[in-house]
């Protein structure tokens, strides 16, 4: 029976794969959101969450005057929210288990991502990775609107790739799925990026529209579709769209905050390269340096193949290089009839490095809008002079390089996100979320590489091709079941909810009483009416003119003893002091 069991794994092994995987994630995923649902965790770092909550109500129908900036906000995941609170489910625990889906869909797409480029045991290993980054445990299941983004860009891409690989039916899958990806966050519109970059990194780029557009063009329009119930509701509330203020925002200007300047971190570039171990594995950064050497060990070989390459192709190619691809195509004859010096050819090769590198480099002082374009311009054109380096290669049945595009759209999806959030003055660590899967597949990378080095050693009959990433999950795995130990619990969140309490039962008609607080959105949730956001209140004695002048009749504040104007403390919980109007 044991014979026939492991026929059938062997038989099936990219089934049995893809289930490990995914009751590993359902598993952690289910811890997660358990653990966030059973202590009270949302207090002092995560005022955003309850303004999703916020416009979940508003699309439930709960609509609270006063929060009208909510309608900014990314709404694909309070607009899944409200359908649970119109199930009368709510709670924040609908939120919780609506971004703990999305981890688990994260962590499976990962894995069929990686399948699209490694065997089956670096998939996994892949995959364990990504979902037990401390960053995504951190951030999944608890609200925040990252993890979903990243896992529909993950989805998206791996359904793109499909549809230029095997099926382009796929693309009516691929382009809706972009579509939510935006919603989801409207930075994930860096995913259109990536998708173009990997569409135009082909071999022939004629060939290739000639060949993927009618159902490209297809697929986007069935992505529009998903479009329409978003702006439906935009427009028939008469709702500015918030995705383009930002966009106008971004393109005219270094992106910038308030809380950034407060806390005067400055634009440090190398920030979130820096905190990659800490985003790897929190508890101990050396798990996250060993990971990062093991990256950097491939990262070393793949530049020492490509210098190489680029050494024997200066030999092998003609004197004038063109830009044609021996397909006999109409398009590909006209450009072939166009050529540059050799020289030249490697010039333009090498200026399009240069322009990746300083579109980094210069992130933060020009827009981030400005930055991008430098990128992925750059990239487009290192991918059509390196292709033409391939095909040479090829011609001469030197080297083959059947994954260079696939390699491109992870660098892209890295420096993509590495660029805005660099260019960025506020630095937040969820938002490594955002290229957490291309650091998994450079880490995977790195570790395919040394453990082909070692494919000839064995332990007793076992290459540690095989061993090797066997052992980095099950400590992967004990990391990730180690971590979902430590006590997130917050007690400003028992204040703050006993302090609600307290309210509803000293005032009957506390409906109708003017609230301030300086974590309005939050007692907003609690009281589901308009609690007055305060954001300064340097002057007290202004400060008291102005919530006399509005009729204000408490003030709720993380501080203690203050001396307001009219207003006097009459009960203090915990971090939470209420003050009333004399």
């Amino acid at each position: 029976m044991l014979k026939n069991f492991k026929s059938l794994i062997k038989e099936n092994k990219n089934l049995f794969s893809l289930l490990t995987v995914l009751i590993v994630s359902l598993i952690i995923g289910s811890l997660i959101v358990w653990i966030n649902c059973s202590e009270n965790i949302l207090g002092h770092s995560y005022r955003d969450i309850y303004l999703y909550l916020i416009e979940a109500l508003k699309f439930s129908g709960v609509n609270i005057t006063g929060y009208d900036y909510v309608d900014f906000l990314s709404p694909l995941i309070p607009f899944l929210t409200s359908i649970a609170f119109r199930l009368n489910f709510v709670s924040v625990n609908s939120l919780f288990v609506i971004t703990g889906i999305f981890y688990v869909l994260g962590v499976v797409g990962t894995y069929l991502l990686l399948r699209l480029r490694f065997d089956n045991t670096y998939s996994i290993f892949g995959a364990i990775l990504y979902g037990s980054f401390t960053v995504n445990i951190m951030w999944a299941g608890n609200g925040s609107i990252d993890v979903p983004c990243v896992a529909l860009s993950i989805w998206t891409l791996y359904f793109f790739i499909k549809a230029m690989k095997t099926n382009q039916k796929y693309f009516y899958l691929a382009f809706p799925l972009s579509v939510l990806t935006f919603f989801a966050k409207y930075t994930g519109a860096v995913v259109f990026a990536v998708m173009i970059l990997y569409f135009l990194s082909q071999k022939d780029i004629f060939s290739t529209i000639k060949k993927y557009f009618k159902n490209i063009i297809g697929g986007a329009l069935f992505g529009l579709v998903f479009m329409v119930p978003f702006f439906y509701y935009y427009l028939s509330n008469h709702i500015p769209f918030g995705f383009l203020n930002q966009a106008e925002t971004i393109s005219s200007t270094t992106t910038r905050s308030a809380f950034a300047i407060r806390k005067h971190k400055g634009n440090n570039l190398l920030y979130y390269f820096s905190n990659l171990p800490r985003y790897i594995y929190n508890p101990n950064h050396w798990v996250g340096i060993i990971l990062l050497i093991i990256c950097m060990v491939g990262i070393v070989y793949a530049l020492y193949r490509f210098s190489k390459v680029l050494k024997e192709s200066y030999g092998i190619m003609d004197s004038k290089v063109g830009f044609n691809y021996d397909t006999n195509s109409f398009w590909d004859n006209i450009v072939g009839k166009f050529k540059i010096p050799k020289s030249i050819f490697y010039v333009i090769l090498f200026a399009s490095i240069v322009g990746m590198c300083l579109s980094f480099f210069i992130a933060g002082k020009v827009s981030f809008v400005k930055c991008e374009i430098l990128f992925f311009i750059s990239i487009f054109i290192f991918s059509l002079t390196f292709n033409k380096v391939l095909l040479s290669f090829n011609e001469n049945n030197k080297f083959k390089y059947e994954f260079f595009t696939y390699d491109l759209m992870m660098i892209g999806w890295f420096m993509g996100h590495m660029i805005f959030l660099s260019a960025h003055l506020t630095k937040v660590d969820r938002y490594a979320t955002a290229f957490a899967p291309a650091l998994a597949f450079f880490i995977t990378f790195g570790l395919s590489f040394i453990c082909e080095k070692l494919k000839d050693y064995k332990i007793k009959s076992v290459s540690l091709k095989h061993i090797i990433p066997t052992v980095c999950v099950i400590l992967l795995l004990i990391m990730s079941f180690s971590y979902l130990g430590v006590n997130k619990h917050d007690s400003l969140v028992n204040n703050e909810q006993d302090t609600v309490t307290w309210l509803e039962g000293h005032d009957p008609n506390l409906g109708s009483a003017v609230i301030w607080a300086d974590r309005g959105p939050i007692f907003t949730w609690y009281l589901q009416k308009e609690v007055h956001y305060v954001t300064n209140k340097e002057n007290s004695s202004k400060f008291s003119n102005e919530m006399l002048a509005n009729n204000t009749k408490y003030y709720i504040s993380q501080y203690q003893n203050l001396s307001i104007p009219q207003y006097k403390e009459v009960k203090q919980i915990g971090e939470v002091s209420v003050y009333q109007k004399v």
